[in-house]
């Protein structure tokens, strides 16, 4: 084998060229597919309007607004279903704990003793189902109470594209009275 010297070139440099471009080809496509097959899928709001209604409605009304006085413990000793309208406390948690509190209701989250009626839709929703409901539910604030909600989102996920006329911030949310049920005498 002879060392190359000036104004040679070596048979295979062709060859190699070639190579490496089909390589970053490749790899740039593999990357290109990954960015494409791990972007979430646009939420389908009509179809999650349907999930809600058969699976959401019974308990926090047709329109999201939640059981009435449901910051107080009823007779059974439950809290009635908040209102997902943007005037109860859905805002004061990011989209992760929303998704689990839907996954696995809230009784891991609340401790000994609590009871509640919110079921436990994991398994019985898929991911997708999941997602487009907290699309549709975060879609019925207001521009004001979705970038409050988006603050507790890495990377302020949900932050409003732009202000539309209803920047109203979020109601007042105090903390539900625990104790003992009222008497219904």
């Amino acid at each position: 084998m002879h060392p190359m010297t000036s104004g040679q070139r070596d048979s295979k440099t062709p060859a190699k060229i070639l190579m490496a471009a089909a390589f970053l080809l490749i790899a740039g496509g593999a990357a290109a597919f990954a960015l494409v097959a791990h972007k979430p899928a646009k939420p389908d709001l009509a179809r999650a309007a349907g999930i809600y209604a058969a699976n959401c409605a019974s308990c926090h009304g047709d329109k999201m607004q939640g059981q009435p006085d449901w910051r107080h413990v009823n007779a059974q000793g439950l809290l009635p279903a908040p209102p997902l309208d943007g005037t109860g406390h859905a805002w004061r948690h990011g989209n992760a704990e929303l998704l689990h509190i839907m996954r696995f209701s809230v009784l891991d989250q609340a401790g000994d003793g609590y009871k509640t009626d919110m079921p436990a839709f994991d398994g019985k929703l898929s991911e997708r189902d999941l997602g487009d409901l907290l699309a549709l539910i975060r879609g019925s604030w207001p521009a004001g109470v979705q970038a409050a909600q988006s603050f507790l989102n890495p990377n302020h996920e949900g932050m409003p594209d732009r202000v539309d006329g209803d920047w109203r911030l979020p109601a007042d949310c105090d903390e539900p009275v625990r104790g003992k049920p009222p008497t219904t005498e």
